[in-house]
């Protein structure tokens, strides 16, 4: 029986347990540094950045720290989910990451409440986003 999960970095298919031994077998030996040129950075620049992104995301926002972050999405009127993401706090300023496919809806969407919350959205295009695999065995080496 397949089972899919989709998730912010794609779609996971288990198919049968022996899929996934075969699978972990697979997996590199070392640490995996790699780019994840799927996704998009954005900053969100203004004193009133928390209370916006409040109310407007599916989470927490206040649980949110420069040593966590948390998944939300972004809904219509109807509560449909149009986008998730994640998001950040780092160097005092909020940010969310996205799927590159979804900026458009949301920049669209963030862009008629920021201008009452005096919140600017930035693409961050400078930036690049990256990946960092560790393999289950090595997790407590790196610490």
């Amino acid at each position: 029986m397949n089972q899919e999960n989709t998730s912010l970095f794609g779609t996971l298919v288990e198919i049968s347990p022996q899929t996934l031994v075969l699978t972990k077998q697979l997996l590199p030996k070392a640490p995996i540094f790699y780019e994840l040129p799927h996704l998009t950075y954005i900053e969100l620049i203004g004193d009133k950045t928390l209370e916006f992104l409040q109310g407007q995301l599916t989470c927490d926002i206040k649980l949110v720290s420069e040593n966590a972050i948390q998944e939300g999405g972004l809904c219509n009127l109807q509560g449909r989910i149009l986008a998730s993401m994640y998001i950040f706090y780092w160097q005092q300023q909020y940010g969310i990451l996205l799927r590159n496919d979804a900026v458009n809806c949301v920049q669209t969407h963030f862009s008629l409440a920021a201008k009452f919350s005096q919140v600017t959205l930035k693409q961050m295009t400078n930036l690049q986003c990256f990946g960092l695999f560790i393999p289950p065995n090595q997790e407590n080496e790196l610490n």
